[in-house]
This record gives structure tokens, C-alpha cells and sequence, in this order.
């Protein structure tokens, strides 16, 4: 398949799995079980549509740097803005629920943009850590814990784990993010499982940590979605294609744009 079919094949199959979540049509097609099952999984799609569009399309778009920033914060305004709106709407709980998504995909909007490799990544993520924890019983926290998982993971996943989807395959490390994938499918059954026991006495920071660690299970299920897509589905043969050409060029990717060297004197002359 070609790199514009298999965008095509991912964008249209993801979102119309989307729409018949959210439009409560997937026991129409599925089985009761199975479409209970994957009918919890509205917000991990939203939040893969979301993102996997920034970063294939407006990463690498033709744009001066404060064109590409100005994109990105009203990007980030409005999906902030779209969020917070459906917090205080009395839409139905199933797209109500699509706030933390898409706030999230607001929040990384301008995150996505920094400027690859990018350094002291652990330190993003530290400082959401941090937030969670300090703030752990504030309702912004409580509510919002898909949300602020998934910014939380970004840094590990984007800029440790499965470098290539930002900064190129110069930086793809496969041993690690195959480990990152399968961390992030183990964690979120982990989490799964102990949820019932962490909630018989929610009391003490280990059980508190995995209940909200299990609130948040889309965040780890969306972000499979999104490395699946661009380290596996399209994979190392088009990464060049998304990877803006400047950001790989400090590392002679092969496909960046570098200046034709200036011809220096013959030797002897």
C-alpha cells in the first residue's frame, strides 16, 4: 500500500469506529460483549485522530516557525475551549466524556511543535507527575485524570521511548519502543486488574494511585494507537514524510533537505 492509502485506510476506519461508539451503534455490527467492551474506547480515538493529524499534517507543513506556533496556539485554544465547554454542558455522558481528549490534544498541540531531539524530556513528564501528586485532591485533578495521563505520557513516548514518530529514524531505537508498546498494553491490564481491590478501601497512596491510574486507562490504549500508526502501520519507510526535514537534518537523515556544499579550491592550486 501506498503512504496516501494507508493514511487514508487509518483516518477513515479509526473515525468511523468513533462514530458508531459514540452514535451507540456498535452492537449493531458486533457482538454484545465484544461491542461493551470496546465501546469504553471513544476517548482513545479522539485523542489518536486528534493527535495523529497534528503530527502528520501541521508538523510538517510549509510554514514560517511563527506561522507554524500561531496554527498550533489556536489549535490549542480552541480545543481547550471545545473541552471545557463539554465539562460544563448537559450533553450526553458520551460525549460529554470527550473533554479530557481533547484537551489533551490542545495541551500537546504546542508541545508537539518543540524543536526535536528534544532535551531533558523526563523533566516534562516530572513536572506533570508533580501536578498530579501535589494537586491529587483538587477536583481539576480528579476529573480530569485521562487528560492529564496522557500529557503525562507524551514525553516518555514521544521523546524516550519511540523517538521516530517526532524527530525521524535516525533517532529509532526498535528494541524500545517494541518494550514501550508492550508496556503500555501490560500496564493498562495491570491496572485493570487490581482496580477491583485498590476500591475496596480507598485509603493509602497505593491503592489511590492505582484507582486513578485505571481511570485513566484510555490514555495508555490512545497513545498505542498513535505509535502503532506512525512506527508500525506507515513505519520507517515514510517517517521522512512527517518528520519535518530541518528537525532531521542535524542527524543526515537520509531525505533531509541539506544545502548543496559550496566547491572549495583543487587541491595544489
Amino acid at each position: 500500500m501506498t503512504y496516501r492509502s494507508k493514511t487514508v485506510v487509518f483516518y477513515v476506519a479509526v473515525f468511523a469506529l468513533f462514530a458508531l461508539i459514540v452514535g451507540k451503534q456498535l452492537s449493531t455490527i458486533l457482538p454484545a460483549g465484544v461491542a461493551s467492551q470496546i465501546g469504553h474506547n471513544s476517548e482513545s480515538l479522539c485523542f489518536a485522530l486528534l493527535v495523529c493529524a497534528m503530527i502528520q499534517f501541521l508538523r510538517p507543513a510549509r510554514l514560517s516557525a511563527a506561522q507554524r506556533w500561531g496554527v498550533s496556539a489556536a489549535i490549542a485554544v480552541g480545543c481547550i475551549a471545545v473541552g471545557w465547554l463539554l465539562v460544563l454542558s448537559d450533553l450526553p455522558s458520551n460525549v460529554a466524556t470527550l473533554n479530557e481528549p481533547i484537551i489533551a490534544a490542545g495541551v500537546l498541540a504546542l508541545y508537539l511543535q518543540l524543536e526535536r531531539p528534544l532535551r531533558w524530556p523526563s523533566a516534562y513528564a516530572a513536572a506533570v507527575l508533580a501536578f498530579i501528586v501535589v494537586l491529587f485532591d483538587t477536583e481539576l485533578v480528579l476529573n480530569q485524570a485521562e487528560s492529564l495521563v496522557l500529557i503525562l505520557l507524551a514525553p516518555i513516548g514521544l521523546d524516550v521511548m519511540d523517538r521516530m514518530v517526532l524527530a525521524g529514524r535516525a533517532y529509532d531505537v526498535p528494541i524500545r519502543r517494541h518494550l514501550w508498546c508492550a508496556a503500555l498494553v501490560v500496564f493498562a491490564l495491570a491496572m485493570m486488574a487490581l482496580a477491583p481491590w485498590a476500591r475496596e478501601d480507598l485509603s493509602g497512596a497505593l491503592r489511590l494511585g492505582i484507582d486513578y491510574a485505571h481511570r485513566a486507562a484510555e490514555a495508555y490504549w490512545g497513545w498505542l494507537l498513535v505509535h502503532l500508526y506512525f512506527s508500525y502501520w506507515l513505519g520507517r519507510r515514510y517517517s521522512e514524510r512527517w518528520v519535518p526535514a530541518r528537525r532531521s537534518a542535524s542527524r543526515g537523515e537520509v531525505g533531509a533537505r541539506h544545502p548543496k556544499p559550496t566547491p572549495g579550491p583543487i587541491a595544489g592550486q
